[in-house]
């Protein structure tokens, strides 16, 4: 999987002009698939890049890409968010808590979550010298 991860990125940057594979690290954003689509009656190409966990988006230029990789990115640390105040809850609710398991979900969130901030800061810092 990771060899198919690889050749996509290696594909979109090829595409976008850009080098983030630094930055995807950590952030648990894997490339599934990219597919290349012509519009046959408007000559418009555009490229469907399909996520690991039923996660999709689609772009025409670097602008979209780049847009497209930011909505991507606040939705994952969104879901982080979601699973931390569930985690806080049951830790507060349940009667019976695996405080190690507890803990290695917490830093896994507080890892993922701060690799997609930074991922996050980057592809704002590329929107903005655009």
């Amino acid at each position: 999987m990771a060899n198919k991860h690889e050749s996509i990125y290696e594909h979109l940057s090829s595409i976008t002009g850009l080098k983030f594979k630094a930055h995807l690290k950590g952030t648990d954003i894997q490339f599934k698939d990219l597919y290349k689509m012509h519009n046959l009656t408007s000559g418009i190409e555009d490229y469907l890049v399909l996520i690991e966990g039923s996660k999709s988006f689609r772009f025409t230029n670097l602008d979209g890409f780049i847009d497209e990789m930011i909505f991507l990115v606040k939705d994952l640390i969104g879901e982080l968010n979601n699973e931390f105040r569930e985690l806080n809850r049951r830790q507060e609710n349940d009667a019976i808590v695996d405080e190690v398991a507890m803990f290695e979900r917490h830093e896994y969130i507080g890892y993922t979550g701060e690799r997609l901030l930074k991922l996050l800061n980057v592809l704002r810092e590329k929107r903005k010298n655009q």
